[in-house]
């Protein structure tokens, strides 16, 4: 016989907690956690959540704040919000920032404004009028990107 093959699993919740199947170390996290709430929301405070804000500031800007969200499309609209506030904080020679670059076949949450900003035209479909401003890019051509 050949030799045996370690196997990796990656199944996930659409990779929100990709973590592969009975991990150990995250078992023990999560019952640790159980003890004290299954759940709280990023409206209150949580002693994890202050430290998973801040080993992330450490281990990638080394200064900043940290928004946590609920969904991905949360936190897509937080960055649309905050490009379009940085565009108008920050005029140009020609005015206000206010376009968000997007890619055509992207995907980028449910909601109305990140809808606007997926590229593919399926999900447009009676929902307009869109979100203004988004424009879109072929993925992989920098040329296109820069056109915009």
């Amino acid at each position: 016989m050949g030799r045996k093959r370690k196997k990796i699993s990656c199944f996930a919740g659409i990779s929100v907690c990709n973590v592969g199947h009975c991990n150990e170390s995250v078992i023990k996290a999560a019952k640790k956690q159980m003890d004290s709430f299954v759940h709280i929301s990023n409206l209150y405070y949580g002693q994890s959540q202050v430290k998973l804000g801040e080993e992330f500031v450490k281990r990638t800007f080394k200064k900043g704040r940290v928004f946590l969200s609920n969904s991905g499309a949360e936190a897509n609209e937080c960055a649309i919000k905050l490009a379009r506030k940085w565009g108008f904080l920050n005029p140009s020679k020609i005015g206000s920032r206010y376009k968000v670059t997007c890619f055509n076949n992207s995907f980028h949450g449910r909601t109305l404004a990140t809808i606007s900003a997926i590229g593919q035209k399926k999900f447009h479909e009676y929902l307009k009028p869109l979100q203004e401003k988004f424009v879109f890019a072929e993925i992989s051509n920098i040329d296109s990107v820069k056109n915009l």
